[in-house]
């Protein structure tokens, strides 16, 4: 018996983007979880910065309104790695229709 090492490749081919679209589906999930509370507290700690109190030093005021803003840049830069493996799944079917 010979074995068709095409077929296997194909087959390891399937089942590595079954893998790849179930991590896929399992982040989407649990981003979407998670999202009300990210972005309460994203929104809370924007709007929370108490720039109207004369007691408090305004570069204080300053660092907590800048780690608030890279609090949202970070969650920004998660959404665009989701999406960006979303892209790189949508590229491997369109690979696997074009070779089969």
């Amino acid at each position: 018996h010979e074995i068709n090492r095409k077929g296997v490749a194909e087959i390891v081919y399937d089942f590595v983007q079954c893998g790849i679209v179930l991590v896929y589906i399992l982040i989407t999930f649990i981003a979407a979880l998670r999202s009300e509370t990210v972005a309460t507290k994203i929104i809370s700690d924007v709007a929370t910065v108490p720039f109207y109190e004369s007691e408090k030093a305004f570069s204080d005021k300053i660092s907590e309104f800048f780690t608030a803003v890279e609090n949202f840049n970070q969650a920004l830069a998660w959404d665009s790695g989701v999406d960006s493996l979303a892209f790189a799944i949508m590229v491997l079917m369109l690979v696997r229709i074009i070779a089969a």
